[in-house]
């Protein structure tokens, strides 16, 4: 398999950093609480340990409910650009529950829902990523789309945390609903899958 660019070339695709993008929205996703914690625990009136547990509750969505995700897509034959775009909506959901969230406990599902589909999110991107290039490439794609996850702390997470200071936290948690949103739209309208696309996810090629 040579993947989706041309043989003589040796340049990453732009599909490559759109999955790093994304990785980027669903990582600041998960730890943007950690610079809203006084916020939210005012919102809910709650403590600010309590808040900390909607860090933990996203951790365990990813541990338990992804490798169940993973099987059903695997059992159900979804291809792997369409399983990225189910598992993305769904995600989009759970950040619209989070922004709106009423209650600590809405909050709490919607983390949750967040971290069952984020898990997959990531095994799917860094597989199309693998089929989206030349073999000599793949390295230099994957840290590409792990860069995502690297810059997350640095950039989305400290940004989260001053829009919450200027606009409050739903702002912050609207801004991963966009971002979100604009993924998806992105991945949907890709002209070209990668070659291995319509196959299940990690079914050997």
């Amino acid at each position: 398999m040579t993947g989706a660019v041309e043989p003589g070339a040796a340049t990453v695709p732009p599909w490559v950093y759109l999955l790093s993008a994304t990785i980027f929205v669903i990582t600041t996703a998960e730890f943007m609480v950690a610079g809203l914690m006084p916020s939210l625990a005012t919102a809910f009136a709650v403590s600010v340990g309590e808040i900390g547990n909607l860090i933990a509750l996203f951790a365990l969505g990813m541990t338990f409910g992804g490798p169940l995700v993973i099987a059903l897509l695997l059992r159900l034959g979804v291809s792997n650009k369409d399983a990225l775009l189910w598992l993305l909506g769904v995600f989009l959901i759970g950040s619209t529950l989070a922004a709106v969230a009423p209650s600590y406990a809405v909050m709490a599902l919607a983390r949750t829902l967040q971290g069952v589909t984020s898990a997959a999110c990531f095994g799917i991107g860094l597989t199309l990523c693998a089929e989206s290039v030349r073999t000599d490439l793949r390295g230099r794609a994957a840290s590409l789309v792990l860069a995502g996850l690297m810059i997350s702390p640095v950039v989305g997470v400290p940004a989260a945390a001053v829009i919450n200071d200027l606009f409050g936290w739903r702002t912050s948690f609207w801004l991963i609903v966009g971002l979100t949103a604009l993924c998806i739209a992105v991945v949907a309208r890709r002209s070209r899958d990668p070659p291995a696309a319509h196959r299940s996810i990690w079914r050997p090629v």
